[in-house]
């Protein structure tokens, strides 16, 4: 049997998925699109394997959706998935749409059942249909973002910028198993933000997958794609529009709001670049700064030195080293349903690329866990040439930041 996820929505904004895994011992397995000579010591250890799906929710009326990873290379499952909903025992018609490193299952079901029961040749699970969280945020401009161990002083100044500077009023955290505190305790510091209609946050504890080499073989990362799927159709498609950041990121923009932006866009959805900033040496990121709990932890308010383009050879051309991946807004009820919203882009439509002196953002170098290298160590960027931001330091001062 595979697992079943926990207890529902509750009334303090925390959400669980309705998941099926399978045990690690089983003989099933998601085969890896990645080559094995480009696959490092660890990548078993972080290749999720044994998920079959990351959540079932109500779409809409008679109508279930299943988010899962990559199922077209997992023998045994959809060649022979049988499903039944519960508790009337009928057999359910199910179409499954193949994107890029994720799986969407739409199942047609009866109003009145709750639960599904599935089974293939890979194994069998009753999965609860989780209801649909959308009415919450119906008409907010949300700030969406998937997040582990930042600490909570992070979050709330990420929330508090965006409100202010850009008029956020929701917020949609997706935590990625934080160990340095619960969804509660995190939930709990949120809500002390002013300003915030609706405030969720949903467990999503799945292993988040191998990274790229070298700029290549991004295959295998399926966590965060995953959460922005279920995001986008189990609490967000009636949002007013969406902006995808992560913490340690601050949008910048000369015309108008991120939410405006893509409101404006004749294609309602919205691309933009960003830039690393550092913090000066006489601030608490002159030392290696860590997500401590302590009245020391540093705050993207005491970063304003931009590091300035630095070009190395690429892949085919000279590239800038310091200019960060796209991120993007956009308007969910104009965003085609076959369309597929992902970390950099929202593949299957084209946004509307903006320039870095039109809309950017700022990219906080040392408000970070170092989960992926130690990029707090101040040593690793001091040979490059920086400048004082004067754009960011306005914005910094259009916040409240302790309200």
């Amino acid at each position: 049997m595979g697992t079943i996820a926990g207890c529902e929505v509750t009334t303090n904004g925390i959400g669980t998925p309705s998941s099926w895994i399978l045990p690690p011992d089983s003989s099933f397995r998601r085969e890896a699109d990645r080559p094995k000579p480009f696959r490092p010591d660890d990548f078993e250890e972080n290749f999720d394997a044994h998920t079959i799906l990351y959540d079932c929710f109500r779409l809409q009326e008679g109508q279930v959706m299943m988010i899962a990873p990559p199922l077209a290379k997992f023998g045994g499952v959809l060649d022979s998935l049988v499903i039944e909903s519960l508790p009337s025992g009928s057999r359910c018609q199910f179409t499954t749409r193949h994107q890029f490193r994720q799986c969407r299952v739409t199942v047609n079901v009866r109003e009145s059942d709750s639960a599904l029961y599935v089974r293939s040749a890979a194994g069998e699970a009753v999965i609860d249909v989780r209801p649909n969280g959308c009415e919450a945020f119906r008409g907010r401009r949300v700030l969406f973002t998937l997040s582990k161990d930042n600490h909570p002083k992070w979050i709330c100044d990420w929330m508090r910028f965006h409100r202010d500077v850009h008029s956020a009023d929701a917020v949609l955290l997706y935590d990625n198993g934080s160990t340095s505190y619960t969804v509660e305790a995190l939930l709990e510091a949120m809500r002390k933000v002013r300003g915030f209609k609706a405030i969720s946050v949903v467990e999503w504890p799945y292993k988040y997958g191998p990274q790229g080499i070298n700029g290549w073989h991004w295959d295998s990362n399926f966590c965060q794609d995953g959460a922005l799927e279920d995001a986008r159709w189990r609490y967000l498609a009636s949002a007013d529009a969406v902006l995808n950041i992560d913490i340690d990121e601050l949008v910048l923009s000369d015309h108008g709001d991120a939410f405006e932006r893509a409101a404006r866009s004749s294609r309602s959805y919205v691309q933009f670049s960003g830039r690393w900033v550092i913090a000066s040496d006489e601030g608490p990121f002159s030392q290696s700064v860590r997500g401590e709990t302590g009245s020391n932890v540093a705050r993207h308010k005491e970063s304003s030195s931009q590091l300035l383009p630095h070009w190395r050879w690429g892949k085919l051309r000279p590239q800038d080293k310091n200019l960060c991946p796209k991120k993007w807004a956009v308007v969910p009820e104009r965003c085609p349903a076959s369309a597929q919203w992902s970390v950099h882009v929202i593949l299957g439509v084209r946004g509307q690329k903006l320039a870095l002196g039109d809309m950017s953002y700022r990219h906080f170098r040392q408000i970070n866990t170092n989960w992926k290298y130690r990029r707090s160590d101040a040593g690793t960027v001091e040979c490059q040439r920086t400048k004082r931001d004067t754009t960011l330091l306005e914005a910094f001062g259009r916040v409240c930041w302790d309200a």
